[in-house]
């Protein structure tokens, strides 16, 4: 377990980075929100004015992550005042944990006989050395159930492969790495409750 700790803090932001105080987030916020290197999502769409609570959110929360600022901006979405993982993002979050021995995504069946399944596999080892196994899968009958399927201007009507994986693996995560996401979903998958209405 030891190896594991310190695979972790190997992976810890430059002390330059690091922030210890509101202060400093406050002060970093304006120093980004004033540089080239703000995404355009951290702007307003009409005034092209800095987001800067957003953006404070967002920095906020990829502390937690241990995640470096342009992570977080990167990474993370703020959704009226939520904070949101980009889908690749939270794989990220989960794959560099040295707890993470595995995430995994499979595919069995096809589009054109709507058989499509994705399967995720997740493995991870726990500080006594077991390895926990979580498997789930999400099939185009559960996105039909859950609504989802071919949606109108949404990304499971154009990407419909991909949004199954997405579905499979936002799951185990969930299951198997609760604790490293801090009760945090995807973008995309706040987008699909939004567009169907759940809770």
């Amino acid at each position: 377990m030891n190896n594991l700790v310190k695979k972790q803090e190997s992976k810890s932001q430059p002390s330059f980075l690091k922030v210890n105080t509101i202060e400093d987030v406050q002060s970093l916020t304006h120093l980004l929100a004033s540089s080239n290197l703000l995404p355009k999502k951290w702007r307003h769409p009409k005034t092209e004015e800095p987001l800067y609570n957003d953006i404070l959110i967002a920095l906020m929360q990829g502390m937690a992550f241990n995640f470096t600022p342009l992570e977080s901006l990167n990474n993370i979405a703020v959704i009226n005042g939520v904070p949101r993982f980009y889908g690749d993002g939270l794989v990220s979050l989960v794959r560099r944990h040295p707890c993470c021995i595995g995430l995994t995504v499979t595919y069995k069946g096809n589009l054109k006989d709507e058989t499509l399944v994705a399967t995720c596999i997740g493995r991870r080892l726990h500080c006594n050395g077991d390895i926990e196994t979580q498997e789930f899968s999400f099939s185009i009958e559960d996105a039909k159930t859950a609504k989802l399927w071919n949606k109108e201007q949404s990304p499971w009507l154009t990407y419909p492969k991909i949004m199954l994986g997405k579905r499979a693996r936002g799951f185990v995560i969930r299951d198997l790495f609760a604790d490293l996401i801090h009760g945090c979903i995807t973008n995309e998958e706040a987008e699909d409750y939004n567009r169907t209405g759940a809770e």
